[in-house]
């Protein structure tokens, strides 16, 4: 994009229009609204993006979730705000004490489950990151049965929880953690699931994509882009098209259509920039 914002897009990528000054880094989505955050704001959209409203201020939320948008967790890195927050409006937020967390520390990622559970990545001060479990506003760090060596971020998605460790593993539990199953999965990351398919970012525009869960995996990235990774990915279900968030570079858009019927074998796929993007 030509300037920092937030922009929408009407024709499915073809073409971008600047909606507002709000700086956000994710959005979430909520029925047919939209809301944004990742900056000073946390903002909400009604109107498929085209215009904003202020919901809350000066919490700076690096990550933001829930499960049946009755209540959220919202965690920041910033201070003097950092730390787990709690809302059940988006608009009031309460600071969450937890016990059992590193003197010093910072969210990674964070994502709740059908039981109202938190899952967790912790950096602590030695620079290390683990997986907890934050439930009752007391956190545990789970080394059993599961070992993740370097986990990166944690995700809910249709009743399962994903843990992926970016040695090379994806860990899913669909009980809050009373059972798991691990899956082999390509180095790197961040890792993203949109309306099925799970995605993997690797250096210099390297780009996974399993369309059956993590059983097997094809390479679907750009040609090499030194020091530029992707950070995002989604799949729009009416278009059928990715559209991928890049660091250092554009927003761009698949040359072909992913989202294929269930007829038709998976195709490989190339992004190429948006256009107007």
């Amino acid at each position: 994009m030509a300037s920092n914002g937030l922009f929408y897009s009407g024709d499915f990528g073809q073409s971008w229009s600047k909606s507002s000054t709000f700086f956000a880094h994710r959005l979430l989505v909520k029925g047919d609204s939209l809301i944004a955050f990742g900056s000073r704001h946390l903002v909400l959209s009604v109107d498929n993006g085209q215009t904003w409203t202020i919901l809350a201020s000066d919490k700076y939320f690096s990550n933001l979730t829930t499960f049946d948008h009755t209540a959220y967790y919202a965690t920041s890195t910033f201070p003097p705000t950092a730390g787990l927050y709690y809302s059940t409006n988006l608009v009031n937020w309460v600071l969450v004490p937890v016990a059992g967390l590193p003197a010093s520390y910072q969210y990674l990622s964070a994502a709740m489950d059908q039981n109202g559970m938190l899952h967790a990545i912790i950096n602590d001060a030695a620079g290390s990151n683990f997986y907890y479990q934050i439930a009752f506003e007391t956190a545990t760090k789970i080394v059993e049965p599961i070992t993740p060596l370097l986990p990166l971020n944690v995700l809910y998605d249709n009743g399962t929880i994903y843990v992926y460790d970016q040695i090379g593993a994806i860990f899913k539990t669909t009980d809050s953690g009373a059972n798991w199953e691990t899956i082999s999965a390509p180095a790197g990351g961040p890792m993203s699931i949109t309306n099925g398919y799970f995605f993997l970012g690797a250096s210099n525009t390297v780009l996974w994509l399993s369309r059956n869960g993590g059983t097997s995996w094809q390479s679907v990235g750009e040609t090499i882009i030194p020091s530029t990774n992707f950070l995002n990915v989604i799949v729009n279900e009416f278009d059928g098209f990715a559209y991928g968030i890049l660091s250092n570079s554009v927003l761009k858009k698949s040359q072909v259509i992913v989202m294929t019927d269930d007829g038709t074998n998976p195709l490989s796929t190339a992004f190429s920039p948006a256009n107007n993007s």
